[in-house]
């Protein structure tokens, strides 16, 4: 068994492309020989050891997506429309129809959300959390496109 953890999202490194692997001894020797052509840079590496000593941006990331994501469970609304709980940093839609029209309606509203059709949820969108400015926006977007 391998154990996968990007620093992407709550440790805001999306840009730095890391993360770690925690496996047994002999499968992190493998992966080791096999990864060199993609090796982590001296920069990424101390931006990650460093993220991982900042417990208090962890602390406020981790408070501002449930504060986001419970935001959004309590004001979107639509017929048919449920919106799945949810223990990452973002929610899961059932838009209770097939979910492109709306992803493309949301788009020229200027909200970028993920269609969901790919894994085989047609009538679902994932929407990520939003800083506080950005959330009463990307709610009323949501609630319109859902209205309509």
């Amino acid at each position: 068994m391998v154990v996968l953890r990007t620093l992407s999202k709550i440790y805001g490194l999306a840009g730095l492309r890391i993360g770690f692997a925690l496996a047994a001894p002999g499968v992190i020797d493998a992966l080791g020989r096999v990864s060199r052509a993609f090796h982590v840079g001296s920069l990424a590496q101390a931006g990650a050891l460093a993220a991982l000593d900042d417990t208090e941006h962890v602390a406020r990331s981790r408070s501002h997506v449930r504060r986001v994501l419970e935001r959004f469970a309590a004001e979107i609304r639509g017929p048919g429309v449920r919106v799945y709980p949810s223990l990452g940093n973002f929610m899961l839609i059932d838009c209770g129809r097939p979910s492109g029209p709306l992803y493309d309606q949301l788009l020229r509203r200027g909200v970028i959300v993920r269609p969901m059709a790919m894994w085989g949820l047609p009538n679902h969108l994932r929407v990520s959390a939003a800083t506080d400015d950005e959330t009463p926006r990307v709610i009323a977007a949501l609630n319109a496109v859902f209205a309509a």
